[in-house]
């Protein structure tokens, strides 16, 4: 307002008001509800901040704010990082009247940026391992910020590790690298249409019992399984397996196939697939062993001899015989014959004949015996019995000089007498004693008649004068198998053994050896044993002897 004088003396004085000067300085302005925003790792340290008002502006003063650069403190992802603003300014007719306090306290957040894989590679099929891993290559990564290190690794894992079909499989990722911590790993995947095929399994040394009698069905033995491989060792103790082998049918027959099917069981059974069906070629279905109903044995028609042997004859209408056991009576036994175990057939044809040893001393008579035959797999037959004859000894006909026979009747057995010469009756001959016009030689036997009306023959004797005093030694006898044994035959030239035949039997009857060209002296190995052995002369003059062979 204007300067007056009051007082007084006013009216003595002048007043004389000189110009004054002032300052009026600007106003501070704050900034206020800045707010910097959240935003998404590019990469950079660059900041966003909105919403800022001027702080302390009077009133219809014309003033605006330019807010300057605003940054964050680096450029990592991370939260409640420190924003900074700087080179903010004021404009306006009124802004020389302010100044201006830049913002500051402001924070954001730097997100992880979300990348993105393109084209990653499910192996979306596998064989069951146990495992629910599956394979997979993650492929490309998008979305990376130039600069920046970041590797990716997937990993893709079934809903469970079981065999099945229409499985779902899962892919999810994780990255690495300098970088990773400013991003975030793709998104998980899905498969629903993966599949774990169960695994094969094979088996080794499976046995099967290849041969078997005929039973109406197609069913094979199985002996032993077999070592089942491909199972997952965590599996052995879930897992079993059981092995069903038929034969292509139940008919008898040989070349019949075997089939050997594997059933898998127990709780990991699923995941694996069976053993292949294993093939068995080669296997046989046996008949049983059947005797013709007529004529399964026949009996000798004439009587045997003592050191030699009876032929029986067998007829088989079905079945395999491969060996055959023969078991005497009671009798035949205590007269000198001996029971066999099961030995090999001469020929495995239906049709044959054994030939019987029989002893030496043997009582004349009628004697039993069973024959059973067996297979090559032990079947047993049913036990034939037949009766077989053996004649008088020969010892009953005693030379007498040079041309007389006579039948040694010191029991007073025999009533009746007739003498046969090379096995033709000898007309007239019906005494005790017969005198050979001619001299003995050849075979004499007799046909006698005892006092209880039964009439009975008597082995044949060969007699050769010419020949008288032969005999034969064998030693060792013992012998052992492997070496040499000798068969000495005395008082007979070499002459006189041409066209002698040697022949060797095992006490069953089956020929052991034999030899056409027979001299004095001659070398033979056999195995260990007991053999019944005969030199035949030319005339037919018979040496026989036994030797026995040890190891």
């Amino acid at each position: 307002g204007d300067a007056v004088l009051e007082g007084a003396d006013k009216d003595n004085y002048n007043l004389i008001i000189p110009d004054a000067t002032a300052n009026i300085t600007p106003k501070e302005l704050t900034i206020t509800n800045a707010v910097a925003q959240n935003k998404v790792y590019d990469g950079t340290t660059t900041a966003t901040v909105n919403k800022a008002m001027l702080n302390g502006l009077i009133s219809g003063d014309n003033v605006a704010l330019k807010l300057g650069s605003a940054s964050f403190a680096d450029k990592n992802a991370g939260a409640d990082k420190a924003v900074k603003v700087t080179g903010s300014t004021i404009s306006g007719t009124d802004a020389g009247n302010y100044s201006l306090t830049e913002v500051s306290g402001l924070s954001a957040a730097i997100t992880p940026k979300k990348l993105v894989i393109a084209s990653p590679d499910i192996t979306t099929s596998k064989v069951y391992d146990g495992s629910a891993m599956a394979l997979v290559k993650a492929g490309d990564l998008i979305n990376i910020e130039s600069g920046d290190e970041v590797a990716v690794k997937a990993t893709a894992v079934y809903d469970n590790a079981n065999a099945g079909l229409n499985k779902t499989i899962e892919v999810s990722y994780e990255i690495e690298g300098d970088a990773a911590l400013n991003y975030q790993a793709p998104d998980k995947s899905t498969v629903t249409t993966a599949e774990i095929q169960p695994k094969q399994l094979s088996i080794d040394n499976t046995r099967v019992t290849s041969v078997k009698m005929q039973d109406g069905s197609t069913k094979a033995a199985v002996e032993t399984i077999g070592t089942l491989s491909g199972v997952l060792e965590a599996d052995k103790a879930y897992l079993s397996v059981e092995a069903k082998a038929n034969y292509d049918d139940a008919l008898a027959g040989y070349n019949k196939t075997i089939s050997v099917e594997y059933i898998l069981g127990g709780e990991q059974s699923s995941n694996y697939i069976a053993p292949a069906v294993k093939t068995i070629s080669g296997a046989k279905v046996l008949e049983a062993i059947k005797f013709d109903e007529t004529n399964g044995i026949v009996s000798p028609s004439v009587g045997g001899c003592e050191n030699s042997t009876i032929t029986v004859e067998y007829n088989i209408v079905s079945g395999d015989p491969l060996d055959y056991k023969l078991e005497f009576s009671a009798l035949a036994l205590s007269a000198g014959f001996e029971n066999t175990d099961f030995m090999p057939l001469v020929s495995s044809a239906l049709n044959g004949e054994i030939a019987i040893p029989v002893p030496s001393k043997m009582k004349e008579g009628v004697y039993e015996a069973k024959l059973t035959f067996a297979n090559e797999i032990g079947h047993e037959s049913q036990a034939t019995t037949f009766a077989f004859k053996i004649n008088l000894s020969s010892d009953f006909i005693v030379t007498k000089f040079d041309d007389v026979v006579l039948c040694d009747n010191s029991s007073n057995r025999f009533m009746s007498y007739q003498w046969y010469k090379n096995d033709e009756v000898i007309n007239g001959a019906t005494g005790q004693f017969y005198n050979d016009p001619a001299g003995l030689s050849g075979s004499y036997h007799l046909l006698v008649t005892t006092k209880d009306g039964e009439q009975l023959t008597t082995c044949p004797k060969m007699i050769n004068q010419s020949l008288k005093g032969a005999s034969l030694k064998v030693y060792p006898n013992p012998a052992v198998s492997g070496q040499d044994f000798t068969v000495e035959i005395n008082h007979l030239s070499e002459t006189e053994l041409q066209d002698a035949v040697m022949s060797i039997y095992t006490i069953n009857g089956l020929l052991a050896h034999s030899r056409s060209t027979v001299s004095r002296i001659n070398k033979v190995q056999l195995p260990v044993g007991l053999y019944l052995g005969t030199v035949t002369i030319a005339n037919g003059q018979q040496l026989t002897f036994k030797v026995q062979i040890t190891n």
